[in-house]
C-alpha cells in the first residue's frame, strides 16, 4: 500500500474533482453515451412475494437475438432498444407459432437512427429533441429514455420500427444514415406495437428481482469504471501530457519529482477480464449502454494469473454488449462452461492473462517461441496451444517495431508472467526483446500497466483464433464494481447505472401467419436464422474441433 502525503492528498482530490468534471463534460461525446439525467416514467410492478430469488438466472436462451457490432459509432444505445425489441417479438412469435425456434426478425438499428436524427430536424424544439443529449444530425449518444420520449410525443414513430433489410446498419461513421427506401418502408411496414408498461431501478436485489419475475432483457446503462495510475513525468508515456508540462502534481514520496494520472478503461479490450485484475484505483469514466439478460451470485472467475494479491470478485450481472464477438459465452458466466471450454468459443487476443510466456534460457537458445514453454496446454479456439506465444509490437510509444518480443516466465515452475511494481504501484510485465542477431535482453514495459499490454502487443498473426460469430459478446459486471461506482459518483448529477426496461406488445398482424393480407416481404428478407450450441454437456465440443 502506498501511503501519501497530506499535500499529495490535496493534489489528488483537485485533479479527480477535475477529472471528473471532464468525464462529465465529455459523457455527452463520447462512443458510448447513455443519458439518465431525466427520470424515466415508470409503472406499477409488483414483485413475486413468497419465492426467493434463485441465485443465478437467465432469460430464455431462445428469446435471444445474437450480438452484433456496433463499430466505432456511437450507438450503444440504439442496439440495447433494438435488442429489447427483438427479443420481445421473438418470444411472442415462438408463443405464438408464428416463428421457428431457430429464427428472429432483425430490426433496423440504421432506421431507427434516422428517423430519429430527421425528426429532430424538423421539430429541434419537440421535448424529445431539446432533453436529448445526441447532437443535431448525429446519432451519437442516446438513451432508451429517449426513445420512449419520440413514442410518447411523435403518434408515428411506433411504425419507424421497421425489418432491418429497410436500412441496412453500416459500422463506418461515413456512411451512416444512408437510408434512401426508408419511407417505402414504413409506408409498407406491418410491424405496429404497442407499450403495456415501462420501469427502471438503480437498486441490485430490484433488478434481480424484475428480471426474474418478468423473464425480458432490460436496459442496463453504466458509467464505465475506469483504472487510475500514476505515472512520472519521466516516462515516455505522459512526459508530454498537460499535467507534467504544466508540472501540476508532485510525486507521493518524492517531492522533487513530477508525475501525472492515466485512466485506462477496464473494457478498452476484447473482454471482462480486465475487471477481474484489478490494481489501480476505480474512477468513473463515460457511460456505455448494454442489454441485462441474467445474473449470477456465485460467479468467480478462475484467474489464469492472480498478481493483484486480492480474491477474486463474486457475483454480478450477465450483460449482453454490442462489441461484436468481445466477451464470453453466457454459459461461462452461469458456470456452466469451464475457462478453457470458454475459451473454445471465444478466445481473446487481447487477455493478456493467457498469453503463455518464454523463460530467457530457452529464448537465448532457440531463438523461436515455438520451441519453449512446451509444459503448457492451453485451449484458444480450435487449438490447443503448447508452446510461448511470439508478440509482435504494434506502437511505439512502448516497444521498438523492429523487434520481436516474449513475455517473460515468472519462473521454471511457473506459467505465470515475470512482474514487476513500480514505486506508483503499478504492474509492469519483463518481457524477452530479440533484434535481429543480437542477443535477447530483459526489458521492463513501464508504460503500461500489464493488464493493458495489448495497448503495445499482439500475438503473431498464426496464433490468433476466430470465435465463433453470435455465441460469445457477453460480459459479467460484478455487483461491487456496481457499490464502488456508487461510492464514486455519490452526489453527481448522473447516476452510476440504471436498469430500464419495457414491457412491449405487438400486433398480431406484426407477424406472417397471422392471416392478415399485409404485405411481409420486408419481413420476409429480415428473418434471419442462427443455431444455438447445445451447452447441456459442456464437454461435448466436437463440432468445434
Amino acid at each position: 500500500m502506498i501511503y501519501l502525503p497530506r499535500k499529495t492528498y490535496f493534489q489528488l482530490l483537485v485533479l479527480g474533482i477535475s477529472s471528473l468534471i471532464f468525464s462529465i463534460l465529455t459523457l455527452c461525446f463520447s462512443s458510448y453515451i447513455f443519458s439518465i439525467s431525466k427520470k424515466p416514467q415508470q409503472t406499477s410492478l409488483p414483485f413475486i412475494t413468497g419465492k426467493p430469488l434463485p441465485s443465478k438466472y437467465l432469460i430464455d436462451g431462445s428469446v435471444m437475438s445474437p450480438v452484433f457490432d456496433q463499430g466505432p459509432r456511437g450507438t450503444c444505445y440504439l442496439f440495447q432498444i433494438i435488442s429489447i425489441l427483438e427479443s420481445q417479438y421473438k418470444k411472442q412469435g415462438l408463443r405464438n407459432g408464428y416463428l421457428q425456434e431457430n429464427e428472429y426478425l432483425k430490426l433496423s438499428v440504421e432506421g431507427l437512427a434516422y428517423k430519429m436524427v430527421q425528426l429532430c430536424q424538423q421539430y429541434p424544439n419537440s421535448p424529445p429533441c431539446i432533453n436529448s443529449p445526441r447532437l443535431l444530425n448525429t446519432s451519437d449518444a442516446g438513451s432508451l429514455s429517449e426513445f420512449l420520449d419520440f413514442v410518447d410525443y411523435f403518434p408515428e414513430f411506433k411504425k419507424y420500427v421497421v425489418p432491418a433489410n429497410c436500412c441496412v446498419y453500416q459500422q463506418k461513421p461515413q456512411n451512416e444514415m444512408i437510408c434512401p427506401n426508408i419511407d417505402n418502408c414504413i409506408k409498407n411496414n406491418p410491424i405496429e406495437f404497442n407499450i403495456l408498461r415501462r420501469y427502471y431501478t438503480q437498486n441490485i436485489e430490484d433488478t434481480k428481482q424484475w428480471l426474474y419475475q418478468l423473464g425480458l432483457p432490460s436496459g442496463f446503462s453504466i458509467t464505465m469504471p475506469q483504472q487510475r495510475y500514476i505515472f512520472p513525468c519521466s516516462n515516455r508515456l505522459v512526459n508530454n501530457s498537460l499535467s507534467c508540462l504544466n508540472r501540476d502534481f508532485r510525486c507521493p514520496d518524492d517531492p522533487r519529482e513530477f508525475c501525472s494520472i492515466e485512466d485506462f478503461k477496464l473494457f478498452k479490450a476484447s473482454d471482462a477480464e480486465f475487471i477481474f485484475h484489478k490494481t489501480g484505483r476505480t474512477v468513473p469514466g463515460t457511460g456505455h449502454a448494454m442489454t441485462l439478460v441474467g445474473y449470477n451470485d456465485n460467479f468467480s472467475p478462475k484467474m489464469t494469473y492472480n498478481f493483484t494479491g486480492r480474491s477474486p470478485q463474486t457475483g454480478g450481472f450477465i450483460i449482453k454488449n454490442s462489441w461484436g464477438s468481445r466477451g464470453h459465452t453466457y454459459e461461462y458466466l452461469l458456470d456452466m462452461m469451464t475457462e478453457d471450454q470458454d475459451a473454445m468459443y471465444c478466445p481473446d487476443k487481447d487477455n493478456v492473462m493467457r498469453w503463455i510466456p518464454a523463460s530467457y534460457e530457452c529464448i537465448k537458445q532457440y531463438r523461436d517461441g515455438d520451441k519453449c514453454s512446451l509444459d503448457t496446454i492451453l485451449t484458444r479456439g480450435k487449438r490447443i496451444m503448447k508452446s510461448s506465444d511470439t508478440l509482435k509490437c504494434v506502437n511505439k510509444t512502448h516497444c521498438d517495431v523492429n523487434s520481436t518480443y516474449y513475455l517473460l516466465r515468472e519462473s521454471s515452475s511457473s506459467l505465470s508472467p515475470s512482474i514487476v511494481w513500480s514505486k506508483y504501484g503499478v504492474p509492469l510485465s519483463r518481457v524477452i526483446r530479440v533484434k535481429g542477431n543480437d542477443s535477447p535482453v530483459i526489458e521492463t514495459i513501464e508504460t503500461l500497466p500489464i493488464q493493458h499490454l495489448y495497448y503495445a502487443f499482439q500475438l503473431r498473426d498464426d496464433l490468433i483464433e476466430p470465435p465463433v460469430e453470435g455465441k460469445c459478446g457477453y460480459v459479467m459486471f460484478f455487483y461491487d464494481d456496481l457499490l464502488d461506482m456508487k461510492k464514486m459518483t455519490q452526489g453527481q448529477s448522473r447516476g452510476y447505472f440504471i436498469v430500464q426496461g419495457v414491457d412491449v406488445e405487438f400486433t398480431k398482424t406484426s407477424f406472417k401467419g397471422s392471416g392478415s393480407r399485409l404485405n411481409y416481404t420486408l419481413v420476409d428478407r429480415s428473418i434471419s436464422t442462427y443455431k444455438e450450441i447445445d451447452s447441456r454437456d459442456p464437454l461435448d465440443f466436437t463440432e468445434l474441433l
